[in-house]
Order: structure tokens, then C-alpha cells, then sequence
């Protein structure tokens, strides 16, 4: 459904709404009363969230020559690991500071502004416009293998990230 948001209002659109939307629900999450209007905060976040691997992987086609998208991709993909190391530098001294409330909400209007920015930033190259659209998948069994491949690495990353949290609680660290 995310693939198909970005290709009906293109790659700018997407990136402002997906930005607003994830930063204003995640700043939202300090708001939560319960531990299940969390949980529901955070499905909002995670459904902003969704057309952002989507957009900036056609960005990432329409800028990127055919001999350097595969570097391309890999350099988009490494910020993705960045963003999370700025974070996890970022988001404890915030919390130490000014408490986990009002750091989601420092976070998300990070995320508002950087979001924006790098959106109104980008413009699809002329010779990308002009291109029709894709015909069907040609290999629709290999694309659902690398989908559920892809699930499974997510699911194992988070399920160590989680424990190895857990661990260093138990052991007074974290």
C-alpha cells in the first residue's frame, strides 16, 4: 500500500506527509495516558513511517545512474544505520535531561524538519517524468522470497535489540 501511495502523489508529497505525520505522532506518544494508547500512538508512527523506505528508494532510482544505483542504494541505506547511531547519542541524554515526554517530542519535531527539508530539497530529474510505468513483476517468486527474507532478518535484529536491552538491565548498565 506504500508503494502504491508514493506512485499515485510521487516521491516530494509523500516524504512532506510521511515526515509530518510520523514526527507530529511520535511527539504525540508523550501524550499517551496508558500503556495502550502508546501502543496505538506507535502504530500511527509506524504507519507514517511506511512510505519512507518506498519514496526514497525511487529517489534513489530517479537520481542514480544505472552504473551507480546499487552504490547509491547502499549509501541511502547506510544513513538509515546513521540515523540510528545519531539517535541512540541523541535520545538518552534528552530523556536524562527533560524526561522521555518531551524528548519524543524533540525527536518528532526533528523528524518534521528534516523530513520537510530534504523533501522540498528534492526534484525528480526531467528524464525520470517522461518514463512509463513498470509492467507487471517478472519475478514475483523471487521478490515474495527477498520480501519474507527481509521480515525475518527484521524480526531476529529486534528481537536481539530488545534482550540485548533487557540483558543490560539485569545487569545494571542500561
Amino acid at each position: 500500500p506504500a508503494g502504491r501511495l508514493v506512485n499515485a502523489v510521487g516521491v516530494r508529497r509523500s516524504m512532506i506527509w510521511a515526515c509530518v505525520g510520523l514526527g507530529a505522532s511520535l511527539a504525540l506518544t508523550g501524550l499517551a495516558s496508558s500503556y495502550v494508547v502508546l501502543l496505538l500512538a506507535l502504530f500511527v508512527v509506524g504507519l507514517f513511517y511506511s512510505p519512507v523506505t518506498p519514496a526514497t528508494n525511487v529517489g534513489v532510482v530517479a537520481w542514480a545512474s544505472l552504473a551507480f544505483r546499487t552504490r547509491a542504494m547502499a549509501i541511502k541505506q547506510m544513513g538509515v544505520t546513521a540515523g540510528a547511531a545519531i539517535s541512540a547519542a541523541l535520545i538518552p541524554p534528552l530523556i536524562v535531561l527533560f524526561g522521555w515526554r518531551t524528548a519524543v517530542a524533540v525527536v518528532g519535531g526533528i523528524v518534521i524538519v528534516a523530513g520537510v527539508t530534504s523533501a522540498a530539497w528534492f526534484r525528480r530529474p526531467e528524464a525520470s517524468r517522461t518514463l512509463g510505468r513498470a509492467g507487471p513483476l517478472e519475478n514475483r517468486p523471487l521478490v515474495i522470497t527477498l520480501g519474507v527474507a527481509t521480515l525475518l532478518l527484521l524480526f531476529v535484529q529486534h528481537c536481539v535489540a530488545a534482550h540485548y536491552i533487557l540483558a543490560l538491565q539485569d545487569e545494571g548498565v542500561a
